[in-house]
């Protein structure tokens, strides 16, 4: 009986690069054409989720970086794999070549050529299959084609999308080896490794597929009969997947290292985190019709940022009847035609065998993309799996391998010819760079020399800056922004902790404090919302509120810093009490950057009622009442703040939170209370520290 398992002699397999460099080459030519004003041309300034990423991608640059980018949901994804990539480019396109003119350009840059290896490699995997380059033209063709319908596919390196071509070289190349080809195992590993670097939810595939890539490598391992010939040959391909396997067990060590060192944190971890999440969202989200629902929108190529417009599944099919129908011939097309192929063997035995690898697979995937679509949180955005494009390409490529198996050469020629022709059509189709791939609208401020809302400020390289907003919720796309300009201008920025899912936490103001290093820190806050003119660029503008000085033992806060953080408030002269803040109807609240203490913190603050009657002064720190008594007149408070009040204050809110309040009534108050005040005059605040 003759064995039916593929001979595994390295020689019996075609050399892929060639096809690898022509796909590569063709491709990025074509990309680059398109894009090109904006890679080489036209500066981008990030914000936003991009200059979240920028951020990252610096510290990946001085090798710091052991986390993926943020989730909304408080945590990051697992690996920063992504983010070194970019990192690469933009020290060589940027820094070193100098022919992107900004950074972000350069990122733009790297990633279509990262995406389109990926895309070269998936085509390579197929024609080590097919070892005749008809089949493989019209595969590459449909796939490009369809991978430029989706828009975002080669171009975005937005965190949603970047995933997409490792996670087709991942399906392809599992189904290669369950064909039984074992020299894309490495290919199988790496692409798992960026996919579980690149999102959370990505293990619910990778550990799947990794289980029946073992089972598939066992399997191919069986003894053959037991012929001296057969023997020897077993011993061989025994030796080559050995070799494959602990060449492919070395592409982890790299991948493994920033994940070790974030668990080494233990509680703290970003992996604690992703679990907490999971523990508290352990019920599905979403029915099983609801996650079919979603999984179909991309057979009709939808918009990435869209969500479907209603969760029963008939109401999409009979939205787009046509649509639908022509993929369901399509599939029944395709398990009709494998069934007769394999009955009448109209191709070789290696191409039936990949392609009922690829229907293998493409029902295991379909499978987990349900699954993942039933666990997903939130509203099921597009973008949240933007990778199911590959295995809509799946079943294009399922279909077209089948029809292979009943082509003669002339067919394939006429085939050849048509997807040809479509693809020149299709690559002509300008590429819409400006939709998400980058805000290109922002312009932050630039340089060193601030001007800024009240003043002009100069800074020297390596300066601190405090970065603050009354409504971080809104302003943190501009924040970041703003932040990232500033680390190119050599500026070293820190943020409020409830910011540090965006910025970090190596970029908070506890971080910053803990390291007991002495820095002055010029505090700036956004001043207004950004404005949009005629050609819809924005910016914003921002105000200086404080310059702290962590050297000195006595911090004094202006007058006018005062008069800045208060609505209402302005700063008077008179001739007998001198210069002072007239609050207006408002409480006085102050923030001061501290670090803990175990010393305690005496607070200087002289102030006047406004008028002769008698008022009840409230002084909060944090949520302590630290003083409630009844002033008259002009008076000065020396208060000794235990180191307990401070600290409590600086772990609840980030910093030393101080409160004045007078009002007629002498009932006690706490940070939150909104009891109406009065009108007071602020003439003295300073704070002393041991």
């Amino acid at each position: 009986m003759t064995e039916l398992r593929p001979k595994l002699n390295p020689s019996c397999y075609p050399s892929y690069w060639r096809c690898f460099f022509c796909c590569f080459l063709l491709a990025a030519a074509v990309l680059t054409f398109s894009g090109f004003q904006h890679y080489f041309v036209i500066p981008i300034f990030e914000d936003g989720d991009f200059a979240a990423n920028s951020l990252q991608i610096a510290d990946a640059m001085r090798l710091q970086e052991i986390y993926g980018n943020y989730s909304r949901w408080e945590f990051s994804h697992p690996g920063p794999a992504f983010f070194y990539v970019y990192a690469i480019g933009q020290l060589i396109f940027h820094y070193a070549l100098g022919i992107c003119p900004q950074e972000h350009n350069a990122q733009l840059f790297t990633g279509m050529l990262f995406q389109t290896a990926f895309w070269s490699l998936s085509v390579c995997v197929i024609y080590t299959h097919a070892r005749r380059w008809k089949p493989v033209l019209i595969i590459a063709c449909l796939s490009f084609i369809h991978f430029q319908l989706c828009e975002q596919a080669f171009i975005s390196i937005w965190p949603p999308h970047q995933l997409l071509m490792p996670f087709l070289c991942l399906l392809l190349s599992i189904a290669s080896i369950v064909a039984g080809s074992r020299q894309w195992l490495w290919l199988f590993v790496l692409s798992a490794c960026f996919c579980i670097h690149g999102h959370v939810a990505q293990p619910l595939f990778v550990l799947p597929l990794t289980a029946v890539a073992i089972a598939a490598v066992i399997y191919w391992q069986r003894p053959s009969p037991s012929s001296l010939k057969a023997t020897h040959w077993t011993r061989v391909r025994n030796a080559l997947w050995q070799r494959d396997v602990a060449a492919s067990a070395l592409i982890t060590i790299p991948f493994l290292i920033p994940l070790f060192a974030d668990w080494l944190k233990l509680r703290d971890s970003n992996l604690a985190r992703i679990l907490s999440h999971i523990r508290s969202h352990d019920e599905p989200d979403h029915t099983l019709e609801q996650s079919l629902n979603y999984y179909l929108q991309f057979y009709r190529y939808w918009d990435f940022h869209d969500a479907p417009e209603s969760d029963e599944l008939v109401d999409l099919l009979s939205s787009f009847p046509w649509i639908y129908s022509g993929w369901l011939v399509v599939m029944l097309l395709t398990l009709a035609g494998l069934g007769l192929a394999w009955k009448r063997r109209t191709a070789s035995l290696r191409w039936l065998r990949w392609t009922s690898s690829l229907l293998l697979i493409s029902i295991l995937a379909q499978i987990l993309t349900l699954k993942w679509g039933c666990m997903m949180d939130g509203e099921m955005f597009a973008f949240n799996a933007f990778i199911n494009y590959a295995m809509v390409f799946l079943n294009i490529c399922l279909f077209t391998s089948v029809l292979q198996c009943f082509l003669n050469q002339k067919a394939e020629w006429i085939a050849a010819t048509v997807c040809c022709v479509t693809l020149l059509v299709v690559a002509a189709k300008p590429i819409h760079h400006d939709r998400w791939i980058s805000d290109t609208g922002y312009r932050p401020m630039q340089g060193r020399n601030l001007d800024l809302q009240n003043g002009h400020v100069q800074l020297p390289a390596d300066s601190w800056i405090y970065f603050q907003s009354p409504d971080p919720a809104n302003d943190w796309i501009l924040m970041t922004g703003q932040a990232n300009q500033w680390r190119k201008d050599q500026l070293n920025v820190v943020v409020p902790d409830n910011l540090s899912i965006f910025f970090g936490k190596q970029r908070t103001i506890q971080h910053f404090l803990d390291r007991d290093e002495p820095h002055q820190l010029t505090s700036i806050e956004v001043a207004s919302q950004p404005r949009v003119d005629s050609s819809q660029k924005f910016d914003g503008s921002f105000k200086l509120t404080s310059v702290v000085d962590l050297n000195d033992s006595v911090y004094t806060i202006p007058l006018e810093t005062l008069a800045s953080k208060h609505s209402g408030a302005s700063v008077q002269t008179d001739p007998t009490t001198g210069q002072f803040v007239q609050m207006g109807g408002a409480p006085m609240v102050v923030a001061i950057p501290l670090r803990p203490t175990q010393q305690a913190t005496m607070l200087k603050v002289e102030l006047s009622p406004p008028t002769s009657d008698s008022f009840w002064l409230t002084l909060d720190v944090g949520a302590t009442e630290a003083a409630h008594e009844l002033i008259k007149q002009r008076q000065t408070l020396n208060l000794l703040l235990p180191p307990d009040w401070v600290n409590k204050s600086i772990s609840d809110y980030g910093s030393l939170v101080i409160r004045i309040q007078l009002s007629t009534q002498p009932t006690p108050s706490t940070l939150l209370s909104k009891r109406a005040t009065m009108g007071f005059r602020i003439h003295h605040f300073s704070l002393t520290t041991d």
